[in-house]
């Protein structure tokens, strides 16, 4: 009897143990994904307050660095899924002066969906530009948000910012599958542009609409 008492209190500390270190490492890949956001503005200012650096989630899927002409600036991609909201999607712009502070942000979700859902920034869509040779960088990125139960195209934006200012392009991708006839009356692979974007320079609509065309066709 005292055996059998043994033998099951071992295999309970057992599992135990292997619980407690499977958290462990969760919580030590999700700490080391940050920490390489902090390493890496670090590398470009040595003496730079990180306390600011807060992203709302820790999940950090793409970030980069750059430069204009009136600062060092970083911008992070971040995406959580927290109760009450399928997922969320973050776009910030942090400032590396004496310290860091967030300058801008772009932020998107998908609360209720009853079928199937996608929301998520499109790889290789960050681009640095000087599109009107003001010295100002702009920076732009696309992504793409769904709730479908059918094999429509989904949504896409496009997002440009300069300095404080946002200009968009919102409208449909397309698949290869749709017809002349289904591009033409529901608008696939179109696109409408907002009034900062139609006001804006030439240079960047010129410069958007065929940024657009490259993510258009939807796999």
């Amino acid at each position: 009897m005292l055996k059998k008492i043994l033998i099951v209190l071992l295999i309970s500390i057992t599992l135990t143990s292997c619980r407690n270190k499977e958290q462990k490492s969760n919580n030590e890949v999700t700490k080391s994904e940050k920490n390489q956001v902090v390493d890496t503005v670090r590398n470009i200012k040595k003496n730079i307050n990180v306390s600011n650096l807060n992203p709302r989630s820790n999940n950090i899927i793409f970030r980069s660095t750059f430069k204009d002409n009136n600062s060092e600036k970083i911008f992070i991609v971040s995406e959580s899924q927290e109760e009450g909201y399928l997922k969320q999607l973050f776009f910030d712009i942090y400032i590396m002066d004496n310290e860091l502070k967030r300058h801008i942000s772009v932020y998107d979700f998908i609360k209720e969906c009853p079928v199937d859902y996608t929301l998520e920034y499109l790889n290789n869509s960050f681009e640095i530009t000087d599109l009107d040779n003001d010295e100002n960088k702009e920076i732009s990125f696309l992504y793409s948000m769904s709730c479908k139960g059918d094999i429509s195209p989904s949504k896409m934006k496009l997002v440009l910012i300069e300095d404080n200012t946002k200009y968009k392009l919102r409208g449909l991708r397309r698949l290869k599958i749709n017809s002349s006839e289904e591009i033409e009356e529901y608008g696939y692979g179109k696109y409408e542009a907002d009034s900062f974007m139609l006001n804006g320079p030439e240079e960047f609509l010129n410069f958007s609409k065929e940024k657009w065309q490259k993510f258009v066709l939807e796999n």
